[in-house]
């Protein structure tokens, strides 16, 4: 690994030792704590899926070009074989890493990026602008049950009919 890539996974994880190492304190001395640092705490753990996918393609990136170096060597020797060896590891570790990392990834943005359709709000009510003021109101369709539900109701007064 380069010095380049220590240095900068150190910078990248300094946040993350800076929180555990808050944490575990508050926690042996009972302090309190206040909402910035829970606030800073959230952020960094959703901000954790796409770092792993960071390192992870980093990771994967330097594997491969470790294996591509030893396989380029005319004569092998016992050092580009350990070479080759090291960056199949590391390329493993990094294909995995992102594997691992990039549903969360999604899903994080999903959240964030969704759009709820035309005339309605984010949580599927209906919504009306009038004279500058907003007025929500439920989605009556939403209470209706489903067609399944419907089928069980009907197969349900048939069994307690007979």
């Amino acid at each position: 690994m380069s010095r380049r890539m220590i240095v900068l996974l150190a910078l990248l994880g300094l946040p993350y030792g800076y929180l555990a190492l808050y944490w575990t304190s508050c926690f042996a001395t009972r302090c309190q704590s206040d909402g910035h640092k829970i606030f800073y705490t959230l952020v960094a753990l959703g901000a954790l899926p796409f770092l792993m996918a960071f390192i992870g393609g980093v990771f994967a990136l330097g594997g491969a070009r470790r294996v591509r170096t030893a396989a380029a060597s005319r004569t092998p020797t016992s050092a580009t074989v350990i070479e080759g060896a090291r960056g199949g590891a590391g390329l493993w570790i990094g294909v995995s890493l992102m594997a691992s990392a990039l549903p969360a990834c999604a899903a994080l943005l999903y959240l964030v990026l969704d759009t709820p359709e035309p005339g309605r709000d984010r949580l599927g009510r209906i919504c009306e602008t009038s004279s500058g003021s907003t007025t929500c109101r439920p989605d009556p369709e939403a209470d209706r049950p489903s067609e399944l539900e419907q089928i069980n109701h009907l197969r349900e007064r048939r069994r307690s009919a007979d």
